[in-house]
């Protein structure tokens, strides 16, 4: 019986294409800005830590409540929110484009002023959602060019190497075949995402004097996502056999993947404002922990190879691994769980200033920092901690100036970094790494007792990342963006 021999070049390609293609799947819990939140906040690129003295403080800073004017109910809503995503000649010299979209309610929530309990006491609520995924992918290639592929060595009986004469020689003088360039002939892919952080809380804040403020509360916080991964690919490739003339060989992969995180949380909010004649300082913290967390991963993985001839009517059959003359199949199940993918919650700090320039403009500026994860569990059958995340500091600035006495422009710019590590040269299986800038511009009309606004917020990023998985090393540039069109009211009484 005359054993096919894959050799190493071919194998090297099929991997550039197939093994573990998108191989780690995430949803994005590491990029801490996705979505703006509040009312004045949103249009003012979230930099409202010194500000807060609307029902958002619940979010921004609770001691902003203790400076609020009156009772409110507000909420800001992303009619349309979408993001894409670039990596550029991922599948051969072709580029591979992610696209999600989502349609939620940013922020809903009441304050209350409770001045009968004690002077300068308020109390709110919020409900909000700091990040949301939908996804819904399909996405065909075909007939992709690969690698070439190096000559077959000609090789006698005995595997020794040999020239046309049939003199055995050394590997370097051996005569050879040539091999036709591999090719990608299909890869298809569907995938399908949904995933968002929301959370739920309350909040107090405390004027204690005509200048200081404090302010607590405590927030549920909610983790749930879901991705649903199936992909075929189909690899037509020559390989060398035996030292005779190259064999046509496909091989096929298909995988088809379910992945599901959800964890359960406590935050606290601590807070304090001070102000000046026309300056004001904000300060904040959220410490929280998960109560329960928990990942699941099931799935089947399945890998075909056949010389062409016989790939029409050979139908592979279930085991490990079975190799004949020209068939070569494995298939494996996957069975995942880990009871702490996602390790600590990370403790988020906030800085922010606030200038009244004028009764017209007011100037504000943040910087939020939020620490590292370095305790998320290596998921073991994967060899990877998919929830670790480095320390990131984001920074934003706005302003809100009044054209008329009743309609303020508010806009900002604003950072998104990634909390994943940079892509590192030499190595493989990488996650993205993809950093964004952003900017919102948002227009409102104000009345006495309601105002109600609309604007957008667009962000654009570029990174690196590694989308084909191990053994590739190689890094793939990626460019990045986002566009949310927001809309928002507010009624005080």
């Amino acid at each position: 019986m005359r054993v096919l021999h894959v050799g190493k070049k071919v194998l090297l390609a099929i991997c550039f294409w197939i093994a573990n293609l998108m191989s780690v799947l995430y949803a994005d819990q590491f990029h801490y800005a996705n979505l703006l939140r509040g009312d004045r906040a949103v249009g003012m690129g979230g930099a409202y830590t010194a500000v807060s003295d609307d029902a958002s403080g619940v979010y921004y800073n609770p001691a902003g409540l203790g400076f609020a004017l009156s009772n409110d109910i507000s909420g800001s809503a992303n009619a349309l929110y979408s993001r894409k995503i670039v990596y550029k000649k991922t599948v051969g010299a072709s580029d591979f484009t992610e696209n999600t979209n989502a349609m939620l309610p940013s922020f809903f929530g009441g304050l209350q002023k409770l001045d009968s309990l004690a002077k300068g006491l308020v109390f709110a609520f919020g409900v909000y959602t700091t990040d949301s995924e939908l996804q819904d992918q399909n996405d065909l290639f075909q007939n992709v060019p690969g690698d070439a592929l190096s000559p077959c060595v000609m090789r006698n009986a005995g595997g020794d190497p040999i020239d046309t004469a049939g003199n055995v020689v050394a590997v370097g003088q051996a005569d050879s075949y040539t091999r036709k360039q591999a090719l990608l002939k299909r890869f298809h892919r569907t995938a399908n995402q949904r995933g968002a952080t929301s959370i739920a809380g309350g909040a107090f804040g405390w004027r204690i004097n005509h200048a200081v403020s404090i302010g607590a509360g405590l927030n549920y916080v909610t983790v749930d996502e879901l991705i649903q991964e199936y992909q075929d690919i189909q690899i037509e490739a020559e390989t060398c056999a035996n030292g005779n003339a190259p064999i046509d060989f496909v091989h096929e992969k298909t995988q088809n993947i379910r992945q599901h995180v959800v964890g359960y949380g406590i935050q606290a909010v601590l807070g304090v404002q001070v102000a000046f004649t026309r300056f004001v300082l904000g300060l904040a913290m959220k410490p929280g922990r998960y109560i329960s967390q928990n990942y699941e991963e099931s799935g089947e993985l399945r890998d075909t190879g056949l010389q062409t001839a016989a790939f029409a009517s050979v139908h592979a059959k279930q085991g490990t691994a079975v190799l004949s003359q020209n068939v070569l199949v494995s298939q494996q199940e996957l069975n995942i769980r880990n009871k702490k993918p996602l390790g600590s919650m990370p403790t988020e700090y906030r800085l922010g200033m606030a200038y009244f320039a004028s009764a017209r403009l007011l100037l504000t500026a943040d910087a939020t920092h939020y620490v590292a994860v370095s305790d998320a569990a290596v998921i073991e059958d994967l060899g990877v901690s998919l929830y670790r995340k480095n320390a990131v500091t984001n920074y934003a600035a706005g302003l809100e100036y009044y054209l008329f006495p009743a309609i303020p422009i508010r806009s900002g710019i604003f950072t998104n970094h990634d909390a994943r590590p940079q892509v590192q040269a030499g190595d493989s299986g990488q996650a993205d790494h993809i950093d964004y800038l952003g900017g919102s511009l948002y227009l409102a009309w104000v009345q006495p007792n309601s105002q109600i606004g609309a604007g957008v917020i667009y962000q654009s990023g570029s990174g690196s990342a590694q989308k084909i998985g191990a053994p590739s090393v190689a890094i793939q540039d990626v460019e990045a963006s986002s566009l949310t069109f927001a809309f928002s009211a507010t009624h005080s009484f």
